[in-house]
């Protein structure tokens, strides 16, 4: 037959399987940061993050020019 091989190029061994090697390590890399991100919750539903919470108090800082350090001033009632 005269068109016999007109679709050979489809059946090519370096165009079946190219989508494969399209992202070398994506599957590795994915496999890691899924075992990251379990590690990770897991971690934090055991050991909770300690919630330190200090009410606002009556100070504020005050710099007073470039490279200074900001010393608290107490502006309460006191």
């Amino acid at each position: 037959m005269v068109l016999r091989g007109q679709d050979a190029w489809r059946r090519h061994p370096l165009l079946i399987n190219c989508h494969r090697g399209m992202f070398p390590g994506l599957n590795y890399a994915l496999g890691i940061f899924g075992v990251y991100l379990v590690v990770k919750y897991s971690y934090a539903a055991m050991f909770p993050p300690q919630r330190h919470s200090f009410p606002a108090g009556p100070f504020h800082f005050v710099k007073e020019g470039t490279g200074e350090v900001p010393e608290p001033v107490f502006s309460g009632n006191h």
